[in-house]
């Protein structure tokens, strides 16, 4: 749930799916300017608003109910991203290590003074036209 500090929370798509079917409310819901109006014009007797006041309870209840189920999820993500990344990492590491062993090769084969190192710059000059 979405809060502010100097108010209530934001409304989120469930709310407003909420507040469009009208039956039932929220949290936020309940803090919509046209929702407190009503609720402050209409005149009830006191078994009526017990009856309001026992249904709004309902409602929070499921809203508890909502709220830890999506933490739940949450958490079950969390942990899901977080052994994915993990291995993501180590594939990454793995794959840096075999790139430097490969540079550490290509470095070898093609050192300076290595004949293979000769040989590529004979190579390289001749391409480039400046003879043998």
């Amino acid at each position: 749930m979405s809060s502010r500090r100097d108010g209530p929370p934001r409304m989120t798509s469930i709310d407003r799916l909420i507040d469009q079917l009208g039956k039932r409310s929220t949290v936020a819901v309940s803090a919509i300017p046209r929702r407190l109006r009503a609720a402050k014009a209409k005149r009830v007797s006191s078994a009526e608003r017990i009856e309001e006041l026992v249904r709004e309870n309902g409602d929070l209840v499921q809203e508890v109910i909502y709220f830890r189920s999506l933490t739940e999820n949450s958490r079950f993500i969390a942990y899901e991203v977080r052994m994915a990344f993990n291995l993501l990492e180590r594939c990454l590491q793995e794959f840096n290590a075999a790139i430097e062993e490969a540079n550490k090769e290509w470095a070898k084969i093609y050192s300076v003074d290595g004949e293979a190192g000769t040989q590529f710059r004979r190579h390289a000059s001749v391409r480039n036209g400046h003879g043998q």
